[in-house]
């Protein structure tokens, strides 16, 4: 067993959810950091995401781009409004996943109206939200525009080749549970870290050797996983004369098979994603040896993962790599991959004149605009990867 930290329950939730994890693993033994961070997280009573909506701004634990301000949207707006015309079709989707209080949503429907009234009317905007809480606030937030606005639960329930339009997500996939792995050099293995207690602390324990994760899907699914492992093994044997003990890996096979899905769902566009993120050779840098699992608080950023569960937003870096290689799969080309200062050079280059005429921006959007390209902050700090099919 090794060293843990003292858990302080900071609110009545917290406590809660201590509790609740704490019973689980007293009946069940320790649970990988997956299982801790989807409680932690995604908990329908005392989640993370569930508990509040006001995580992000000033007031709250981080800064996001759509928190810089609208111009962020406008922005989005512009680039979907001309993949949309090319595609020459009836109507139009967009398909936001993840979608927080629906502030972007607005933003960017907002925005179409004004700068592209046709699009706008043709336009069908699907929100893919789990949470009736989170739900009630998009609703609200996007109240001028119900008439274009639908919800689905999750994003198979959009159906194969159903989608004419652009599928995106920003900042959705560095939340999706997570393994903390461990490597042995001795061993030439994976070791997973998991959750047990000490008293009343949760610690990290060995869970011993990893070999992937659980099948749960069809064969089809269990292919594409093992598929995704087989390239991180390769990696790290490739590596293995340099690798040093106890490299941390934080690997999430979800946020691959859910691009995986929302690649299957997309006919005619572009599946674009917005988020912290590396490429697997960037993952496996020497100074990255202790993972890029974080946990965010009231504006710091700490590597103390099980304190105060409910209380604490956990991210991890996105594997750009691995949705890639999903992406492809599925049979998307890979249209480019840019940090988010350039993605907005490039719009500003290609419809610079349609932001500053029909969307008229304010002195408070030119500076907005600084702090999301400047390469000291959000310009580097974010990466956009498109995907794009056909049809």
């Amino acid at each position: 067993m090794q060293k843990g930290s003292e858990n302080q329950a900071t609110s009545d939730e917290s406590a809660a959810l201590h509790e609740l994890i704490r019973r689980e693993i007293e009946s069940r033994g320790p649970i990988t950091f997956a299982r801790f961070m989807e409680l932690a997280l995604y908990h329908p009573d005392h989640g993370y995401y569930e508990r509040a909506l006001d995580q992000i701004g000033r007031r709250g634990d981080y800064y996001t781009s759509v928190s810089v301000g609208s111009v962020f949207g406008k922005l989005l707006a512009v680039d979907f409004s001309a993949r949309l015309e090319k595609l020459n079709s009836a109507g139009f989707d967009l398909v936001e996943c993840g979608a927080h209080d629906g502030t972007l949503a607005a933003d960017i429907l907002t925005a179409t109206k004004t700068a592209r009234p046709d699009l706008y009317a043709k336009l069908r905007y699907v929100i893919i939200e789990p949470s009736p809480k989170r739900k009630a606030a998009q609703r609200m937030n996007v109240s001028e525009h119900l008439d274009r606005v639908s919800w689905c639960q999750a994003i198979d329930e959009l159906g194969n080749g159903s989608v004419h339009g652009v599928v995106f997500a920003n900042e959705l996939l560095d939340s999706f549970p997570l393994h903390r792995l461990r490597w042995s050099r001795q061993q030439r293995q994976w070791h997973e870290d998991g959750v047990g207690l000490d008293g009343g602390r949760f610690v990290w324990v060995d869970m011993g050797g990893f070999g992937g994760t659980p099948r749960t899907g069809g064969p089809d699914e269990a292919a594409e996983a093992d598929s995704d492992w087989r390239a991180i093994c390769a990696t790290a044997q490739a590596l293995a004369e340099v690798l040093p003990d106890g490299f941390r890996l934080d690997y999430c096979p979800g946020a691959a098979r859910w691009w995986r899905k929302a690649a299957t769902a997309l006919a005619k566009g572009a599946l674009i994603t917005i988020d912290y993120g590396l490429t697997r050779e960037e993952l496996f840098s020497p100074h990255r040896q202790n993972g890029t699992a974080r946990a965010y608080c009231r504006h710091t950023v700490d590597d103390e993962l099980l304190e105060m569960p409910g209380e604490k937003d956990l991210t991890a870096h996105v594997d750009f790599s691995a949705l890639i290689e999903a992406g492809e799969a599925q049979g998307l080309v890979t249209e480019r991959m840019v940090d988010q200062a350039t993605y907005i050079m490039r719009i500003l280059q290609h419809s610079g004149e349609l932001l500053n005429s029909a969307l008229a921006l304010t002195q408070r959007d030119r500076a907005a605009l600084l702090t999301l390209a400047h390469p000291s902050g959000l310009g580097r700090a974010f990466r956009v990867l498109s995907q794009v099919h056909g049809g």
